[in-house]
């Protein structure tokens, strides 16, 4: 399209970009143009790292169904797609999220995961490498139902001066699904090579935490900053007790790591602000103390992660 002369009274006659006129002159309908500039401006929104909550699947001409366009993705590395289904995504996801959960960035992964009531949730993954030492990791998981609904958003650190390297869902021997982060230290970080999780419900929950060769490494709630996987639910110790009773495998396993931890010992001369306060230090005794022979049950279990992971709760580590 050739450029069209105008009078400029700044500088005289000066070349510019056809007017909408112009355009219409030409014969290029205005609800076409209206369409296109649609599109242009979300690839533009994506490319700057905006969000695109002003633009509609409808504005965009993309009437069929967020659930196909979601399936059809499941299980891709997100990060690789072209640049129209990538802001087609990130359009969807700022019509569906709350706007404080609004996406910037292409997740990395979307995967269906099933519930306990035999439908699939989409879970969907974005990691956040270790950009800088000191510094962390990290990862925010969103889980929707089959109909795309918001279900909730949790974001925490995959490990203080570990690098998030790889996310994938397997399953393991009995057919559940976990999520696996693979995870490499950096310069002076913990040796904490592989992290899996499950869903309890819509809530995401750590399970445990290895080591290069496959030995469960303690989680660290006695730094803030060293504390990986999401918070887990408040409880009392006759809550606690009860889920070390119960017949859920992902709900045993993370009441297990909670209380395997490295956690502060009370006694230290030094204590910090930074610390677990000493509410949290009486509860995890309590818990401890409570349930000392259902450690010694579970360590007999003839699953392989609740059998570990009660061997290393029973044996329970303070930090001084």
């Amino acid at each position: 399209m050739a450029l069209v002369r105008a009078k400029c009274t700044r500088h005289g006659r000066c070349r510019r970009w056809p007017s909408l006129a112009d355009v219409l002159e030409v014969g290029v309908s205005l609800s076409l143009m209206k369409r296109v500039g649609s599109i242009l401006l979300c690839l533009t929104s994506a490319f700057l790292g905006s969000g695109c909550h002003s633009l509609s699947l409808e504005r965009m001409g993309l009437e069929h169904t967020k659930q196909e366009f979601i399936s059809s993705l499941v299980g891709q590395d997100l990060r690789e797609l072209d640049a129209q289904p990538k802001a087609r995504l990130l359009v969807i996801l700022n019509e569906v999220l709350p706007q404080q959960y609004g996406m910037r960035v292409a997740p990395w992964f979307i995967w269906h995961y099933p519930n306990a009531a035999g439908k699939d949730h989409f879970v969907m993954l974005t990691g956040r490498r270790l950009v800088c030492i000191p510094g962390n990791s990290g990862a925010r998981v969103d889980v929707f139902d089959q109909d795309m609904n918001h279900l909730r958003t949790q974001g925490f650190s995959t490990g203080w001066r570990i690098d998030l390297q790889k996310a994938s869902l397997i399953t393991d021997g009995s057919g559940r699904s976990i999520i696996e982060l693979t995870t490499l230290p950096g310069n002076n970080g913990r040796e904490i090579t592989r992290q899996l999780y499950g869903l309890i419900g819509d809530r995401l929950a750590l399970l445990c935490l290895e080591n290069s060769k496959g030995v469960l490494v303690r989680n660290n709630y006695a730094y803030p900053n060293h504390v990986i996987g999401p918070p887990v639910p408040r409880r009392t110790i006759d809550e606690w007790e009860a889920v070390l009773s119960s017949d859920g495998i992902f709900e045993i396993a993370e009441a297990l790591t909670w209380l395997g931890s490295l956690h502060w010992d009370s006694g230290s001369p030094v204590r910090e602000t930074t610390h677990e306060s000493d509410a949290e230090l009486d509860l995890v005794s309590g818990v401890h103390e409570r349930v000392k022979r259902k450690l010694h049950d579970l360590a007999g279990s003839d699953v392989d992660l609740i059998r570990k992971a009660a061997a290393l709760a029973a044996d329970i580590e303070w930090y001084w």
